[in-house]
């Protein structure tokens, strides 16, 4: 028994769809058997199921699979749904359309639970909506018949669904823990060492090395075990990616540090640092981050500039986030750190204590200096008074027997270094 309704669903004028996302070929098959407006129905839907979904997860602090791709195989199960009752046969999942969520999912490290959940949800969502189009506009005789026979074809569709997604995740799973991240990694050593690694290296990357491209390094401190630490970061990598509107992210994992490769088509955004800054990342997590550059001498640049960053990351404990922008001085300077260490203790002789005192002299002269002597400007930063800079800075001078104002270079450069490392005062 076909159902006669379903050419006569409409979207709503109201909530416009700008495109459908499902594979050319059920759209096209739909449009055929269905009609236009019917299609367009069924795309309108998966959006706002898609969206319902996702926002009640994050509501709840509950996971869920947010890769970009759900709305496809939520609107490809209503096409094939609609498509199968129109024409009295059984739905079966037949389009592909959990191969890219599954795949990203696996990549970003998402639970297979999560994704079954997230899954069900929005399959539950659907249901709904076709029992309600449903109620609307067959006639009473024939609405237990119609509700069984949709019924069965959403239980139908679900049950080969959920296999397909299960077989590719499980699938993806063992290739991307085997060969594929090996293979990645490999090729990333390659480039930062200025090795050619080859013609197949975009392919197996996933990432055109003409773009621009901007590298991290994660890791913790402590040797301690931490639960599920590489999907915490692949999911603060793929998190910081979406936020910069990066095309591709790379996460490769090596022994104690896994590297981040953001790649963008056009040029990243300018204020790429604060938004890696402000991506959720647990506290136990160290960032250091280069700077954005184009092309394969962009990878090498941005890799060598995240490395100098790591390593003030990791003999200071100031911060856990180091962009290279903010560090690339002390990096430079702390290159011999015997010599920086005599610098800092010279330059700063008389303002070297670690008493409470002389480490607010310190920080209130240190921004004097950063902000060119302005008192108002250091009092805005530091929240104090002007009075309060003034008589800081002044003490400042008197403990180190000279004005301020001389050696003012000199100054600065030390008390960076001290900022970041305070035992080159011991």
């Amino acid at each position: 028994m076909t159902s006669t309704w379903i050419p006569g669903l409409r979207p709503d004028p109201d909530q416009p769809v700008s495109q459908r996302v499902s594979p050319p070929e059920l759209v096209e098959l739909a449009k055929r058997e269905i009609g236009e407006p019917a299609t367009w129905w069924a795309s309108q839907t998966a959006q706002r199921i898609v969206t319902e979904v996702t926002t009640r997860f994050r509501e709840n602090d509950s996971p869920a699979m947010v890769t970009g791709s759900e709305r496809e195989g939520c609107e490809a199960s209503l096409l094939t749904v609609l498509i199968g009752l129109h024409q009295g046969v059984p739905s079966v999942s037949r389009s592909g359309s959990a191969t890219e969520s599954v795949h990203q999912s696996v990549h970003r490290g998402v639970a297979i639970n999560t994704v079954l959940q997230t899954v069900w949800a929005c399959h539950a969502m659907a249901q709904d909506a076709l029992l309600a189009e449903v109620e609307k506009v067959v006639p009473e005789s024939r609405l237990v018949d119609e509700v069984r026979q949709l019924n069965r074809a959403m239980n139908g569709y679900i049950t080969s669904y959920a296999g397909e997604l299960i077989r590719e995740y499980e699938e993806e799973l063992a290739l991307w823990k085997g060969r594929v991240p090996a293979e990645q990694l490999r090729i990333f050593t390659q480039l930062v060492a200025g090795v050619d690694p080859g013609n197949s290296a975009e392919e197996i990357l996933g990432v055109r090395l003409t773009d621009a491209h901007l590298i991290a390094s994660v890791w913790s401190r402590g040797a301690g075990h931490i639960p599920d630490k590489d999907g915490a970061v692949a999911s603060f990598a793929h998190a910081a990616g979406e936020t910069l509107g990066a095309v591709r992210t790379l996460v490769l994992p090596q022994d104690d540090v896994t590297e981040v490769w953001w790649s963008w088509k056009s040029t990243p955004p300018s204020d790429y640092s604060d938004r890696v800054r402000q991506a959720t990342r647990p506290v136990w997590m160290n960032v250091a981050l280069g700077v954005p550059d184009r092309g394969v001498r962009g990878v090498r640049a941005s890799h060598r500039a995240c490395l100098q960053a790591a390593r003030v990351g990791r003999d200071s404990e100031v911060d856990t986030f180091w962009p290279f922008d903010d560090v690339r001085v002390v990096a430079l300077l702390s290159t011999d750190p015997e010599a920086a260490r005599t610098f800092t203790q010279t330059e700063l002789a008389g303002l070297s204590g670690s008493d409470a005192k002389s480490v607010t002299l310190r920080e209130t002269l240190r921004a004097w200096l950063q902000n060119g002597g302005s008192r108002t400007a250091t009092a805005e930063r530091l929240f104090i008074a002007v009075n309060t800079v003034s008589y800081r800075v002044a003490k400042a001078g008197e403990l180190l027997g000279r004005p301020v104002g001389d050696r003012g270079v000199e100054t600065l450069l030390a008390l960076e270094l001290a900022y970041y490392f305070p035992d080159f005062l011991d």
